[in-house]
């Protein structure tokens, strides 16, 4: 597994010039700006901007030339606990889950239990929706990109409808990949858990990570806070602390949920997930974990467009900017709020995962900074709304 230095670098005074080089990329990538600067202007960064923002917590991991440059935690894992957020701590990815799902999804594809573009109906005993002849439609395809039409959430216990003809527009749905999930775990056999380690955590070395929470993160995991401070809990946290009937109830009112969920059920680090962004930019072997230089180029080509700078791949949303084509992914489970950017063919990215609500305002100024260019999808994921 490839992987670079991970030590922090001191900050240290620069020359005026190559401050200003750091802190204004003028809207091109910084490959060439030397790792131990652009470390230490990070370093002496970060933790004034999170106090700035009241981000308790964050972790960033930078990659270049398809490699981790460096990964760090700043900030406390929780309030309550003051432990401090290291190289190791644990956030729960919220939607970034997606794109890991997606991966593992297309490989399956390219081994031919899964068709790209076979109606999910011919994988299904039940239909995920009674009477609603359109659902025939839909394709792994449509739900890796958010063209299936189904919603991205709804009230408890009130039906699942469709919200247009599948394949003909975007709409984001955290309901389309749990619809995929059932029919993957039909196919493999294997719950998601299960299938997500064997296929990608375990092959890319992400070994602090999981689909759903395991023991050991009662040490290492982050603790989720309001835009106030407060401690708090997202989605996954409220299910693990339901009781039993609680969850039954759960189950009868998303009978498509389960967990860990395909669409927000990973717990990783920044690093783990530098590792997985960095076997897109640059697969470290031809095994049967990777996909094929084929895939990843469908996976990364615009499948439906969004707006005139933004469309949605396989699982990875397209950006288009001024440095050039970029694949990205938010994550936002209200006290986990995440972001993921990668530059295939200047093989440079950066992955920032924060335990607060108010992580937005922290990682849109971090992501810039610490690999320049500008970057539409700020704007877009702003102003979005499901």
């Amino acid at each position: 597994m490839k992987d670079g230095g991970k030590s922090l670098v001191c900050a240290s005074a620069f020359p005026l010039s190559l401050k200003a080089r750091i802190e204004d990329g003028g809207g091109k990538l910084k490959t060439g700006v030397p790792a131990k600067e652009l470390i230490g202007d990070l370093s002496g960064f970060i933790p004034g901007l999170m106090k700035k923002h009241n981000v308790p917590g964050l972790s960033i991991a930078i990659i270049r030339d398809a490699s981790i440059l460096w990964s760090q935690g700043f900030g406390v894992k929780g309030k309550s606990s003051g432990e401090p957020v290291s190289a190791s701590t644990v956030f729960e990815a919220a939607s970034l889950s997606k794109p890991a799902f997606a991966y593992a999804a297309l490989r399956m594809c390219e081994t031919g239990k899964l068709g790209l573009d076979t109606p999910l109906t011919e994988y299904r005993r039940e239909p995920l929706i009674a009477n609603e002849p359109r659902l025939k439609l839909i394709t792994a395809r449509m739900v890796l990109s958010h063209s299936s039409g189904l919603p991205h959430g709804r009230a408890p216990g009130t039906p699942i409808g469709l919200r247009f003809e599948p394949g003909t527009q975007f709409a984001y749905s955290a309901t389309g990949f749990q619809y995929l999930q059932m029919v993957v775990e039909r196919l493999s056999g294997q719950p998601l858990a299960e299938f997500m380690k064997a296929g990608v955590l375990e092959p890319f070395g992400m070994r602090e990570s999981s689909f759903g929470w395991i023991d050991r993160y009662r040490k290492e995991a982050a603790e989720g806070h309001d835009r106030d401070g407060n401690p708090g809990l997202s989605g996954n946290g409220r299910y693990l602390n339901y009781s039993p009937e609680e969850r039954a109830q759960e189950r009868r009112n998303y009978p498509e949920y389960s967990y860990p969920s395909s669409s927000a059920g990973l717990y990783t680090t920044a690093a783990d997930y530098a590792r997985f962004v960095s076997e897109i930019i640059e697969p470290s072997a031809k095994d049967r974990f990777h996909l094929s230089d084929e895939m990843t180029a469908e996976m990364l080509r615009p499948q439906v467009k969004v707006s005139d700078a933004i469309s949605w791949g396989l699982g990875w949303g397209i950006e288009r900017g001024d440095a050039g084509d970029a694949f990205w992914h938010w994550g936002d489970w209200g006290v986990f709020r995440n972001f993921a950017i990668a530059f295939k063919k200047q093989k440079i990215g950066v992955v920032v995962l924060t335990n607060s609500f108010n992580g937005p305002k922290a990682y849109r100024e971090i992501v810039p900074r610490a690999i320049g260019g500008s970057h539409p999808a700020f704007s877009w994921v702003n102003g979005y709304r499901p």
